[in-house]
């Protein structure tokens, strides 16, 4: 069968394009981070350096004598964001395993990022609480609040896209237009 001419469930081109634009999306943001370290790096506190980043801090600063290594995974998940993306418009099987692996990926990246950033904001409110007349309860609320939000925002459409792949519906469109 032809894949043009196989059925295609609309939530393919849905899924597909959340990838395409998504890959695009991942080299912007390459290219942004690139461009900001290499413009700070004189400035940013040199990672392991005594003293100059709070020890939660350690792995961002880490992280910045990575940029290379950063950037260009970065640029290698959006090209193949980008390619699986419009490989998976045309029911290829492997496009499908593809954008399954990126999505479970990019779950797990989400949910860690939460609980690293609920774990930085506890720093942070320890450290505020030190300098400033805050209510460090209230304080602490309203960010693992808004930080749960934000965690649960990008982690549930990962969710219903991974149940969407694994559908009957779509490895039955995948297959048809894979047939010889």
């Amino acid at each position: 069968m032809n894949p043009s001419s196989a059925v295609r469930p609309a939530g393919i081109a849905t899924v597909a394009w959340m990838w395409i634009v998504g890959g695009i999306l991942l080299l912007i943001g390459a290219l942004l981070t690139w461009a900001v370290l290499s413009l700070f790096e004189s400035v940013l506190p040199v990672a392991g350096a005594p003293g100059s980043v709070p020890a939660d801090f350690d792995l961002i600063s880490a992280l910045q004598s990575q940029t290379g290594v950063l950037v260009w995974t970065q640029v290698a998940m959006g090209v193949v964001s980008i390619y699986a993306g419009a490989g998976f418009l045309k029911l290829r099987a492997w496009a499908r395993t593809a954008i399954e692996v990126l999505t479970w990926v990019s779950l797990v990246y989400v949910l860690g990022n939460g609980v690293y950033f609920m774990y930085m904001w506890e720093s942070i409110v320890t450290d505020l609480s030190k300098q400033l007349t805050v209510d460090r309860g209230a304080l602490r609320i309203a960010g693992y609040v808004t930080m749960a939000t934000v965690t649960v925002v990008f982690a549930v459409p990962f969710g219903f896209m991974l149940k969407y792949l694994r559908a009957p519906l779509v490895r039955q469109a995948v297959a048809a237009a894979n047939r010889s």
